[in-house]
C-alpha cells in the first residue's frame, strides 16, 4: 500500500504532471500492446533462424548444438532490450511532450521593483546601536537545495535588521555555494523587501510558491552517453524575468559590476567546483584580488585562492547568470556548466559553506553565516538503500560546513595570539627602555661613592645587547622559508571575526531535493525568518566573544537550542 501511495506522489505531486502522466500513459501502452508485439516480431524472426541457415547450407550438427546453446540467451537480451528501447521511446516522447507544452509559471508572482535600504550614519553613530562597533559586515550562504528556504526567511530577518539600525553600508561583501548563490541575487538586487510593508518580496513570493515545475524540467537521457537527467532551463527562465527583464533590477545587478566599491555595492564570490581539477573556482565583481598581501599560512606574495586561472572577474549580466548556474550544477541531476574549456558542478562538492571569502579575501570583522547542514543528526535508518546513500550525502556536507567553523576558530585563534604577542612586545620594549635609561642614569654616578654601581651597571650593560637583539628579531623577522612559524604568524594582520550563525534542526520541514514541497518551503520560509529575528534582538553583538562560536539551531517548532562543539 505504501508502495502504491509513493507512485502516487510521484506521479501527481513531485513531477510535472504533463510529463508524469504521459509518461505513465504511454508506458502503458508500450506494456500491453506495443511490448507483446515486439514479443511476437522477435518469436517470429528466431523461429525462422534455422531455416535461414539451412536455406543457406549452414545446416550442421555442430550448428545444431550451438544454436541450442545460444538461441534462448540471445532471446531474453533481445526481449530485454525491446523493453528497454521502448521505455525510452516513451520517455524522449513525454520530454519533447512536456518542453512543447510547459508554459512559464511566473504569473503569480509580483515581480516588483528593488526596494533600496537607506544609507544613513545618523543612527550608526548611537550609543544603542548594536551594530557600531562593526567596520565591515559580510553575508555567507551554504548550499542544501531546497533547503534553502530556511536561508531565504533568515535572509530576510537578517535585512531587516541591518535596515532596521542603518548599517547596510558596512555590508562589505556576500559570498554562496550553489542554492546561496541564488538566494544571493535577491540580497544584490534589493529584491527581499516588498514594495509595501504588507507585501512580501520577491525572495519570500519565490520560496512561498517554487515547485518543481518552476526550476527543472526533465531532459533527453541516453544510457552510456550522457550522465544527468535534468535541465535548469525553467529555473533560467525566472532568472531572466527577475534580473533581466525587470529593468530596475537589472540595473542594481550592472551597479555591483561597475562599482564594486561604493558605499551602496558589494562583493560577491559565487563558488563552482572545476570537474576535471578538482578545485573550487569562483566568480566575482571584486578587483585586484592578485595584489592581497598573503596573510593565512602560504608564503606566497599572492593567496593561493587569488591566482587568475582559479577565478573570473564578473563584467556583464551574462557573467553572473553562468555564475550561478554553475554554482547550482547539482550532480548527477544537471549537465556540467562548460566555462571556457573547462566543465564545473556544484561548488557544495568541495566548500559547501564559503567562509574564507568573509575572512581570508575581505576581513570583515563580523559575518552572518548561514549553514543548512551543520546539524546533521537524524535516526539511524535500517531499511533502504536510498536513504542510506542520502545519508552519507548529507553527513558529507555537514562535516564540509564544520571544517569551515574550525577553520573560522583557527583565525581567530591565531588572531589572538599575534595581538597577545604584539602586547608583550610593547611590554618587553618597556623594559628594554627603562634598563636603557637606568643604566644611563648608573654612568652619570661616582663607582666611587657606592661600590654596588659598578656590578649593576655591568650586569645591565651585559643583558641590554641580549634584549636589543631580540626585540630587532621580533620586530624584523628573517625571510626564509625556514623561519620560525611562530615569527611567521606574527606577521599576519587579520582581526578577529565575530559570528553570527543559525541553522534550521533536524527533523527538516523540506529537504535538499524536495522542491515539490510548497507548502513546506513556505513554512520553512516563516519559521527561520521569526526565529532569526528574535535571536537578532537578543544576540550581544557589543560584548560577545568572538572566540567562541555558537550557533542557534532551530526545531520544526521553532525552539531554539544552541550548538558550539566544532
Amino acid at each position: 500500500m505504501n508502495n502504491i501511495f509513493e507512485i502516487y506522489r510521484w506521479i501527481w505531486k513531485r513531477l510535472p504532471r504533463k510529463f508524469s502522466i504521459t509518461l505513465l500513459v504511454l508506458t502503458f501502452v508500450h506494456i500491453f500492446v506495443l511490448f507483446p508485439v515486439m514479443i511476437y516480431w522477435v518469436s517470429v524472426k528466431f523461429d525462422k533462424l534455422p531455416d535461414w541457415f539451412e536455406k543457406h547450407d549452414f545446416k550442421s550438427a555442430l550448428l545444431d548444438r550451438v544454436l541450442s546453446v545460444i538461441v534462448t540467451p540471445l532471446f531474453s537480451i533481445s526481449i530485454l532490450l525491446c523493453a528497454l528501447i521502448g521505455f525510452l521511446v516513451c520517455y524522449w516522447i513525454s520530454v519533447w511532450f512536456y518542453q512543447v507544452t510547459r508554459k512559464q509559471s511566473l504569473n503569480h508572482l509580483n515581480i516588483h521593483s528593488p526596494v533600496l535600504p537607506v544609507f544613513v550614519t545618523e543612527v550608526e553613530r548611537r550609543d544603542d546601536n548594536p551594530l557600531r562597533r562593526f567596520e565591515s559586515i559580510g553575508i555567507i550562504l551554504a548550499g542544501g537545495g531546497a533547503k534553502g528556504a530556511y536561508q531565504a526567511g533568515a535572509m530576510k530577518a537578517i535585512y531587516e535588521f541591518l535596515d532596521k539600525h542603518e548599517a547596510h553600508h558596512k555590508v562589505r561583501m556576500i559570498a554562496g555555494t550553489s542554492i546561496g548563490s541564488w538566494n544571493a541575487l535577491f540580497w544584490l538586487a534589493d529584491l527581499i523587501k516588498g514594495p509595501a510593508e504588507d507585501q512580501p518580496g520577491l525572495l519570500e513570493q519565490w520560496w512561498n510558491r517554487v515547485d518543481a515545475q518552476s526550476v527543472i524540467q526533465p531532459a533527453y537521457y541516453l544510457p552510456t552517453r550522457r550522465n544527468f537527467f535534468l535541465s535548469n532551463e525553467p529555473w533560467q527562465e525566472s532568472f531572466n524575468a527577475f534580473f533581466i527583464k525587470n529593468s530596475d533590477a537589472h540595473e542594481r545587478l550592472l551597479h555591483h559590476l561597475r562599482h564594486p566599491d561604493c558605499l551602496d555595492a558589494l562583493h560577491f564570490y559565487f563558488t563552482r567546483a572545476n570537474v576535471a581539477r578538482a578545485i573550487l573556482e569562483f566568480t566575482t565583481n571584486a578587483h585586484g584580488l592578485t595584489n592581497l598581501k598573503a596573510n593565512l599560512p602560504g608564503g606566497r606574495r599572492t593567496r593561493p585562492a587569488a591566482q587568475r586561472e582559479r577565478y573570473k572577474v564578473a563584467r556583464r549580466i551574462e557573467d553572473i547568470r553562468e555564475a550561478v548556474f554553475s554554482s547550482m550544477d547539482l550532480p548527477p541531476l544537471f549537465q556540467y556548466t562548460p566555462i571556457g574549456d573547462a566543465y564545473y558542478e556544484d561548488g557544495g562538492v568541495i566548500d559547501n559553506l564559503p567562509i574564507r571569502f568573509g575572512t581570508e579575501f575581505e576581513g570583515c570583522d563580523l559575518l552572518f553565516v548561514l549553514p543548512l547542514n551543520a546539524n546533521f543528526d537524524e535516526v539511524v535508518n535500517m531499511q533502504s538503500v536510498t536513504r542510506r546513500l542520502f545519508r552519507v550525502l548529507n553527513v558529507r556536507q555537514g562535516v564540509l560546513e564544520r571544517h569551515s567553523f574550525k577553520l573560522i576558530y583557527l583565525y581567530n585563534e591565531l588572531a589572538g595570539l599575534r595581538d597577545s604577542a604584539k602586547k608583550d612586545r610593547k611590554r618587553a620594549q618597556k623594559y628594554e627602555d627603562a634598563l636603557r635609561r637606568l643604566h644611563d642614569h648608573l654612568e652619570g654616578l661616582d663607582p666611587q661613592s657606592d661600590s654596588g654601581i659598578a656590578p649593576l651597571k655591568d650586569m645591565i650593560g651585559g643583558v641590554l645587547p641580549a634584549a636589543s637583539h631580540l626585540m630587532k628579531n621580533e620586530r624584523e623577522p628573517r625571510e626564509r622559508p625556514t623561519q620560525n612559524a611562530g615569527l611567521r604568524a606574527n606577521r599576519r594582520e587579520h582581526k578577529m571575526v565575530q559570528i553570527f550563525t543559525i541553522c534550521p534542526a533536524p527533523k527538516l520541514l523540506i529537504n535538499t531535493a524536495e522542491f515539490w514541497k510548497t507548502s513546506e518551503a513556505g513554512h520553512a520560509f516563516r519559521l527561520m525568518y521569526d526565529a532569526t529575528m528574535g535571536e537578532l534582538e537578543s544576540f550581544d553583538f557589543e560584548n560577545a566573544d568572538p572566540s567562541w562560536i555558537q550557533m542557534a539551531q532551530v526545531s520544526p517548532q521553532g525552539s531554539i537550542s544552541y550548538f558550539s562543539d566544532f
